[in-house]
């Protein structure tokens, strides 16, 4: 990971099961998870 996140331009950091992370799109995970429900589209 760490040498496509390099070729991506991009940091990835690795979940430790302790601290939440948090999305681009603010979500924390598995925090916000656990708290909705998702509805699975299909065209």
């Amino acid at each position: 990971m760490n040498q496509f996140g390099t070729k991506m331009k991009q940091k990835y950091k690795e979940y430790n099961g302790q601290e939440p992370i948090t999305t681009l799109a603010r979500e924390k995970y598995p925090d916000d998870l656990s708290k909705r429900t998702f509805k699975l589209y299909s065209d």
